[in-house]
């Protein structure tokens, strides 16, 4: 899971480059949420993170949608 790590929000994402580094480099990262509007990207996100292996894999998600409502709905919960 990734509860008590750091939680990552890569709201427009592309090709996901951005995500892997944040779940491969940095170790206190235990979520990255990488979203992109584009279904292309979306894909590409998903095709990368599975390439790079369980490290990233597993702390990877892909979303597709606008940012803007991927970040209001990822909020901290004290916030809502």
């Amino acid at each position: 899971g990734h509860s008590g790590g750091l939680r990552v929000l890569d709201a427009l994402s592309a090709s996901g480059l951005r995500a892997l580094r944040y779940a491969k480099e940095i170790d206190a990262v235990s979520y990255v949420l990488a979203n992109d509007v584009a279904e292309p990207a979306v894909d590409a996100i998903r095709v990368n993170a599975a390439r790079n292996g369980p490290a990233a894999s597993s702390k990877i998600e892909a979303s597709q949608g606008d940012a803007s409502l991927v970040m209001y709905m990822n909020r901290a919960p004290f916030a809502r």
